[in-house]
């Protein structure tokens, strides 16, 4: 059974050796994905961003959002303790 005032994480019984992601209230994009579908959907944008962060270091793009890429290799790590990796980029922007 999951606690209310725990963060939940995929799997009852599944809780990753570090802290849980950060919220803030009223910031859907920050919220925790709970499903395999929201994972996927995470890592995938998480993936992606920190691609476009890369790029943007190497003076391959300009402008664009900024991009938080602590929370990006925060969300990779712990989908990838919960099992779930991102798709390959091309496949991502096909």
């Amino acid at each position: 059974m999951t606690d209310p005032g725990k963060t939940h994480f995929v799997g009852d019984d599944c809780q990753p050796p570090h802290p849980p992601l950060r919220e803030r209230p009223g910031d859907q994009l920050l919220k925790e994905p709970h499903t395999p579908a929201e994972w996927q959907e995470a890592l995938d944008a998480a993936s992606f961003f920190l691609a476009l962060d890369s790029a943007r270091q190497y003076g391959l793009v300009q402008g664009g959002p900024v991009v938080d890429t602590a929370r990006c290799l925060q969300l990779l790590e712990h989908g990838r303790v919960q099992g779930f990796k991102p798709r390959e980029l091309a496949e991502i922007l096909a």
